[in-house]
């Protein structure tokens, strides 16, 4: 992940319901990195969400579908 140890330290307190999403071809945060982070937080409701391209390649559903999940986690 190579990131801080203050990096990590936060993601092991969040323990609240987490959507995590991933760009698959992300040029500033690498996959891994993503992946290892996501494993990071003891969440025992973790939901990832992936999708191909660059890190400013989301698209409209995906925008919708983070108000989706903050509506139903609020």
């Amino acid at each position: 992940m190579a990131a801080s140890g203050v990096l990590r330290d936060s993601a092991l307190g969040i323990d609240a319901p987490v959507l995590q999403h991933v760009q698959w071809d992300d040029e500033i945060f690498p996959l891994p990195g993503q992946l290892e982070l996501f494993d990071l937080f003891p969440s025992p409701e973790k939901t990832p969400r992936a999708r191909p391209g660059l890190h400013h390649r989301t698209r409209p559903d995906d925008e919708d579908a983070w108000c989706d999940y903050l509506v139903r986690h609020l």
